[in-house]
């Protein structure tokens, strides 16, 4: 049987509560939600000192503005560490020592300036959903790809002065079901993204993303689809072939004009087209062929 299997049994019959890891409003910020996640009567650590005093037996932590610097290279102490909330913590680097954490599932992190992370994550084979917001990445290393049970990834507000770049073999990460990049340059996707079997919600906004491959219509499993606020001129025709897909939001992009393949969406709730430049005809057009859709556009002011 696979890890996977063993680590929901796991965490089934231990009590653990696992969250709807493909939903895009999941909120770390909620000052509930580590409570309302993983095992309801666990301590939650506010303190690395704390943390680390219960060892082993600590489960979940949350810890703000506490300087930790170089001492997150002995996360590994906390063996039994499901989730892990950080928040202004003083971490450049997530290290080596994260891979060995069997029982994390949960991992947060804001505001840290996160310059590099260990290849050595790619051992860490637990973990369903890691957030990193506030980040200084240039890169992600190849072995990030190995991190198969992977659900859920966002990156967002990512400030270094290079491109993202992402491993060749990112869209073969088997488990991922959401991925959500904001104000993180990346400019284009991999060709290989139709690899990405199991992707539902992809979000890339404010990226500069400036091309979409003609593979992105065979990314199959799509339901929602958020490419906002980036320099798109124009879309692959490839794109019609989301029979999935429910949601597509291209506003505040550079588009003149749609593909006639948009109107093979016959399963599309919401269109948002808003911030470009396609003629009101064209817009009356695609309404006509998508009647259950709803189409948000500008306003011709007179």
């Amino acid at each position: 049987m696979t890890y996977r299997f063993w680590l929901v049994f796991f965490l089934f019959f231990s009590g653990i509560c696992i969250p709807a890891c493909t939903q895009t409003d999941l909120n770390t910020q909620d000052p509930e939600f580590i409570y309302k996640t993983g095992a309801g009567n666990a301590t939650v650590h506010t303190s690395w000192g704390s943390a680390m005093k219960d060892g082993r037996n600590c489960q979940k932590m949350k810890i703000s503005w506490e300087y930790l610097g170089k001492k997150i290279k002995k996360i590994n102490k906390l063996t039994g560490l499901q989730i892990a909330l950080l928040d202004n913590n003083g971490i450049t680097e997530l290290p080596a020592t994260m891979g060995e954490l069997s029982q994390l599932f949960i991992f947060s992190s804001k505001s840290n300036p996160i310059r590099f992370i260990d290849p050595a994550i790619g051992r860490q084979q637990s973990l369903m959903i890691l957030e990193l917001t506030g980040t200084k990445l240039d890169s992600l290393p190849a072995e990030f790809c190995d991190m198969q049970n992977l659900e859920l990834l966002r990156i967002m507000q990512n400030e270094s002065k290079d491109t993202l770049q992402l491993p060749d073999d990112f869209f073969k990460m088997r488990s991922l079901r959401t991925l959500q990049i904001v104000k993180a340059d990346v400019y284009k996707f991999h060709a290989n993204i139709y690899e990405a079997g199991r992707l539902e919600k992809l979000t890339c906004s404010s990226c500069k993303l400036s091309y979409l491959p003609d593979s992105i219509g065979y990314a199959s499993g799509l339901v929602h689809l958020d490419l906002s606020d980036n320099t798109l001129q124009e879309l692959p025709a490839s794109i019609g072939y989301l029979k999935k897909l429910q949601y597509l939001s291209l506003q505040n992009n550079k588009l003149n004009t749609l593909p006639y393949t948009l109107s093979y969406l016959s399963n599309l709730q919401t269109l948002d087209v808003r911030g470009n430049m396609i003629s009101r005809e064209e817009l009356d057009i695609l309404r006509l062929s998508l009647p259950r859709c709803r189409v948000l556009f500008d306003v011709e002011k007179k």
